[in-house]
C-alpha cells in the first residue's frame, strides 16, 4: 500500500489538531499545517509564528524540561490573535530528546462557561432583589439562600442566617413546632402551596408567612428545597380573600409569566399585569373591564376564543403556542391557560422567540455536524477505495509488462516469419493496452490525491518556453504517423517562471494527444507560446472535428466524453481534461476552450509569471530520453495509428 511511504512529518501535517515539536533547546523543529492555519489571519511569516509560539509557552517548556520527574503535563492558556482571545488546553510530553505540544481549542466551551456563570449570577441577583421572600436549604437543612425581602421581613441579615445550623432554633424557638415544620417539608417532598408558618423576627415579634414550594418541579443543583414566601400577618382578618390571592400569585410564579390576564366566563378581563415586556402593545390598566378579544391582536382573536372555550369545557390546564408578525418580524409565544374556578381562568403569555431560535440553531448545528462527519467518513473511504483499486490495477499490469519483456527475448529465437509477425502485433497490442491501463491508473491516483489534498507540486524556476518546445518536438513522430502538420511558434525566446515541469508536461501531452486523436489526416496542429502582461499564454490549436457549442461547458467535467461517436476508434476515460484543469489551477492558472464544430478547437492555458522564492535552480529540467518516451507512450496509448 502506498501509505507505507508516508513519514512522520506527513502524518503530523495531516492530523487535524495543531501540533508543535521542540528540541532539547526549546527550539521549534516542526509545526504542522493546523498551526499555520491557526495563525494565518494574524501573520503569514513562518518565523514570526514560531517566535510568537515560543514566547507564548516559554515558561511551560522550561518547567517541563527542568523537572526530571515529569514526562507530561497539561494546562489551560489564553492565546490572543487579532485582539481576540482563544482558549486552549495545552498538552506537553517529553519524547526522547524532544517535547511535543498539542493544542486543543476549547474556546467555545470557555465562552459557554462564562455565559453560564454570568447567567447564574444574573439569576442569583434576581432572586436576591425580588419583592417577595425567597430562601433555600441544602440536604443538611442549612439555609444557603436568604434574599433581601427575607432580611426586610425578619430583620435577620443573610450573614446571620446562611450556614448557621442553630438558626432554626432562633427562627422557631418551640421545639415541637420546629420539628413539625421540618417533617412537613420532607413529607410533602418539597412540593406544597399555601402553607403558613409563624416565624420569630429579630425584634422578638412573630409574623405569619405563607410559603409555596415548587423545588421538585424546578430542581436547582445544590438546593434540596427552595420556596417563596409572603408576609400575611396583617391580613389575617381577610383570610378568604387572602387564600384566592395567594393561589393567584402561586400560579403566576409557577409559570414565571411575561404577561398575564385573569378573565371570567364571559371573556371580560378582571386583572391584567405585564412583566418585563409589554407584549402586543397592551396597556394593562386600560384593559381591565374590557373583553379580551378587544385587547389582543386581530390575527390571534380566533385562537384565544377557541382555546378559552376548551379550558372552560374541560377545566384542564392547556398550553399552546402561536406566532404573529410584529413590525416585519415573526415572533413566537407560549400561551398557558389555567382554570382557577369554573368561572375564572388565568392566561399567561410568554415570548419564546429567542428560545425557538436557539433551539432551531442548535438543531441545525447538530444536523450540520452529522453531515460533516458523514462527509469526512465518505471522503476517507473514497480515498482508501481508489488507493486500493489503483494498487490492484498496477499489479497485473506489471505482470503483463514483464511477460512482454520475456516475449522480446523469445522472439529472437523464432525462425518462422509468419509467427514472428503475429507475435510482434500481439506484443504491440498488449503493450499499448498496458500503457492505457497505466494512464487510467495514474489519472485515478492523481485525481484522488488532489481531492484528498495529498498531491503537491514540485515548484521550481524553469524555462517554460523550452519545456513547451521540447514536448511539442518530442511528439512530432506521432503526428507524422497520422499525416498531420505540427508546428511550434514562439513570441519569446526564454521565460523563467515558477512551475512543476513534470505536471506541465502532463498537461501538454494530454492536450496534444487529444488534438492528434480528433484531427483528420492532412490537417494542422499549432502550438504557440507568448507573454501577455503578467501571464504566459500557451495555445494548442487544431483543425479537427471541433466540439459542439452545447458541449463546451461539459468537457472539463469529470468522466465526461462529449465525442461518444468516436469512442470505437479513440478510447478514453473522461478523466484527462478534468485532471488537466485541476493541474493548471494548482499552478494558479486557468484553461479555456474555443471551438467551432467541424472546423477545429483551441485550448488556451494561462499561467502566472512569478518566481519561486526558495528555488536555486533556474535551468530547465533534464529528462532521460527513455523516460520521456515512456511518458509519451502512456499519454498517447488511447490513439490507434
Amino acid at each position: 500500500m502506498f501509505c507505507n511511504n508516508i513519514d512522520m512529518k506527513t502524518i503530523l501535517d495531516n492530523v487535524p489538531v495543531p501540533i508543535i515539536v521542540f528540541d532539547n533547546n526549546n527550539e521549534i523543529i516542526s509545526i504542522n499545517l493546523e498551526v499555520i492555519y491557526l495563525f494565518n489571519n494574524m501573520h503569514t511569516d513562518l518565523d514570526y509564528i514560531k517566535n510568537y509560539i515560543k514566547d507564548w509557552i516559554k515558561e511551560e517548556l522550561i518547567n517541563l524540561k527542568n523537572d526530571a520527574t515529569k514526562e507530561f503535563f497539561s494546562l489551560e492558556k489564553i492565546l490572543k490573535i487579532n485582539e481576540k482571545n482563544l482558549y486552549f488546553k495545552i498538552k506537553l510530553k517529553k519524547i526522547e530528546k524532544n517535547i511535543i505540544v498539542v493544542l486543543n481549542d476549547i474556546t467555545s466551551y470557555k465562552q459557554t462557561e462564562i455565559e453560564l456563570k454570568e447567567s447564574k449570577q444574573h439569576f442569583r441577583s434576581v432572586l436576591q432583589n425580588m419583592p417577595i421572600m425567597m430562601d433555600a436549604i441544602d440536604e443538611n437543612d442549612n439555609i444557603v439562600v436568604w434574599n433581601k425581602e427575607c432580611e426586610l421581613v425578619t430583620g435577620y441579615s443573610k450573614e446571620e442566617i446562611i450556614n448557621d445550623s442553630s438558626i432554626w432554633e432562633t427562627l422557631y424557638p418551640n421545639k415541637e413546632y420546629r420539628e413539625k415544620i421540618l417533617n412537613q417539608i420532607r413529607e410533602m417532598d418539597c412540593n406544597f402551596r399555601d402553607l403558613e408558618y409563624d416565624i420569630v423576627c429579630k425584634d422578638g415579634s412573630t409574623k405569619t408567612i405563607s410559603w409555596f414550594n415548587i423545588s421538585k418541579e424546578f430542581a436547582v443543583p445544590g438546593w434540596y428545597s427552595w420556596a417563596f414566601g409572603i408576609d400575611v400577618t396583617n391580613r389575617k382578618n381577610t383570610e378568604e380573600s387572602l387564600r384566592k390571592k395567594t393561589e393567584e400569585i402561586e400560579k403566576i410564579f409557577e409559570a414565571l409569566p411575561d404577561l398575564y390576564f385573569r378573565i371570567d366566563s364571559q371573556g371580560i378581563i378582571l386583572d391584567c399585569k405585564s412583566g418585563i415586556h409589554s407584549d402586543f402593545d397592551i396597556i394593562t390598566q386600560e384593559c381591565i373591564g374590557h373583553a379580551l378579544e378587544d385587547a389582543v391582536p386581530q390575527e390571534v382573536k380566533l385562537f384565544f376564543n377557541k382555546t378559552i372555550d376548551e379550558v372552560f369545557k374541560t377545566n384542564n390546564l392547556i398550553e399552546k403556542e402561536f406566532s404573529i408578525e410584529e413590525k416585519g418580524e415573526l415572533k413566537h409565544f407560549e400561551c398557558r391557560l389555567i382554570p382557577l374556578t369554573t368561572e375564572e381562568i388565568i392566561i399567561i403569555v410568554r415570548d419564546i422567540s429567542k428560545r425557538k431560535l436557539t433551539k432551531e440553531a442548535k438543531k441545525k448545528a447538530e444536523e450540520n455536524m452529522k453531515l460533516l462527519n458523514k462527509t469526512i467518513e465518505y471522503e476517507r473511504l473514497r480515498a482508501e477505495f481508489f488507493a486500493n483499486i489503483s494498487h490492484e490495477f498496477r499489479t497485473p499490469i506489471n505482470v503483463i509488462l514483464g511477460a512482454i519483456q520475456l516475449m522480446d527475448i523469445y522472439l529472437n529465437n523464432i525462425t518462422d516469419l509468419k509467427y514472428y509477425e503475429k507475435c510482434i502485433n500481439l506484443k504491440k497490442s498488449m503493450k499499448q493496452n498496458c500503457y492505457r491501463l497505466i494512464r487510467l491508473v495514474n489519472n485515478l491516483i492523481d485525481i484522488t490525491k488532489i481531492d484528498s489534498g495529498f498531491l503537491q507540486l514540485n515548484l521550481t524556476n524553469y524555462d517554460i518556453v523550452k519545456i513547451v518546445r521540447d514536448i511539442t518536438f518530442s511528439i512530432s513522430e506521432f503526428a507524422k504517423l497520422k499525416c498531420l502538420n505540427l508546428e511550434f511558434c514562439r513570441e519569446i525566446d526564454e521565460k523563467i517562471i515558477e512551475c512543476d515541469p513534470d505536471k506541465i508536461e502532463r498537461i501538454l501531452l494530454n492536450l496534444l494527444s487529444n488534438a492528434i486523436k480528433f484531427t483528420r489526416s492532412g490537417d494542422k496542429i499549432s502550438v504557440n507560446i507568448k507573454q501577455q502582461g503578467k501571464e504566459i499564454i500557451i495555445s494548442l490549436k487544431d483543425s479537427g472535428i471541433g466540439i459542439k457549442k452545447e458541449n463546451l461547458d461539459l468537457i472539463f467535467e469529470r468522466f465526461r466524453q462529449v465525442n461518444k461517436s468516436l469512442t470505437r476508434e479513440n478510447e478514453g476515460s473522461g478523466i484527462g481534461l478534468s485532471l488537466v484543469k485541476l493541474l493548471v489551477e494548482m499552478h494558479g492558472g486557468t484553461i479555456d476552450v474555443k471551438s467551432e464544430y467541424g472546423k477545429g478547437s483551441e485550448f488556451i492555458v494561462k499561467l502566472p509569471v512569478k518566481l519561486a522564492k526558495d528555488s536555486k535552480d533556474n535551468n530547465p529540467i533534464k529528462h532521460i530520453e527513455s523516460d520521456k518516451v515512456e511518458k509519451i507512450s502512456i499519454e498517447f496509448s488511447d490513439i490507434y495509428f
